[in-house]
């Protein structure tokens, strides 16, 4: 575990104000240690537990799960800043289903139309009026 030198400073400081010998600061030492480890190793299963959830959702997880994170990946890439991504990868965020869910529906937007098949008819043209009287409003 890396020391900040200027912490460490002021751990001793206090120590040696409420007059600890070194083997009480030292027990003091290790409990933080410990207590450092045990966060570090919840936070990696919560991540963990992220992932395995992502898996299994039931909007972009299952088979195609890859194909689905390519997606997230090209939403991400189009809107994301490079602070961002930084930070998602560092505190383990990219995992977490909803975060996933964002990128990927936002690459799908971007995904491009594909081919025009042979003998398709093209979609009726209709007034925005029209297009909200059947397709929002159902009438």
């Amino acid at each position: 575990m890396a020391v900040d030198d200027g912490l460490l400073g002021r751990f001793r400081s206090v120590a040696a104000g409420l007059g600890l010998t070194q083997q009480q600061a030292q027990q003091l030492v290790d409990l933080r240690v410990e207590q450092a480890r045990q966060e570090a190793e919840a936070h990696t299963a919560c991540s963990r537990q992220w992932v395995e959830q992502a898996r299994r959702d039931p909007e972009f997880g299952g088979a195609g799960f890859q194909t689905a994170l390519a997606v997230a990946d090209r939403g991400l890439a189009a809107f994301a800043t490079p602070d961002l991504r930084t930070l998602l990868d560092h505190t383990g965020l990219g995992n977490h289903p909803e975060v996933i869910r964002l990128a990927y529906r936002i690459g799908r937007t971007l995904a491009e139309p594909g081919p025009v098949q042979p003998g398709a008819v093209p979609a009726e043209a209709m007034s925005t009026a029209d297009f909200y009287a059947r397709e929002v409003f159902g009438s």
